[in-house]
């Protein structure tokens, strides 16, 4: 297991259920992974959610191979997890989702506009 870590101590680090972890170990994509189940797995082993995602993705066996995703901003990072977080509250996470929205319609600097 990762840095030597036996299964035992990974399930007390990340939540993981014993029975997910075999799944996932398996590879066994018959559902789609919980978001929120990757995402404390992920904080538990201190990995980035972006490979992790990667490599749980169902049916990636099945695709060609690509290469990774860039390197992901840590604040866009924050924000993905924050969405995520079930003690975030519903109103939090709308004015999160209303803030993107606003910012994905923002025009470009002008040298980046069409003429």
């Amino acid at each position: 297991m990762h840095r030597g870590w036996n299964q035992v101590t990974v399930l007390e680090k990340t939540g993981t259920k014993k029975s997910t972890l075999h799944r996932w170990l398996r590879g066994d994509w018959t559902e789609d992974p919980k978001a929120g189940q990757v995402l404390d797995f992920c904080d538990g082993l201190d990995i980035p959610p972006a490979a992790a995602f990667l490599i749980l993705w169902p049916g990636k066996r099945d695709r060609s191979p690509m290469p990774g995703p860039p390197p992901m901003d840590p604040d866009v990072e924050l924000v993905l997890r924050r969405l995520v977080d079930p003690k975030v509250t519903e109103q939090e996470k709308y004015h999160i989702r209303e803030t993107l929205r606003a910012l994905a319609r923002r025009p470009g600097p002008p040298s980046q506009r069409a003429s």
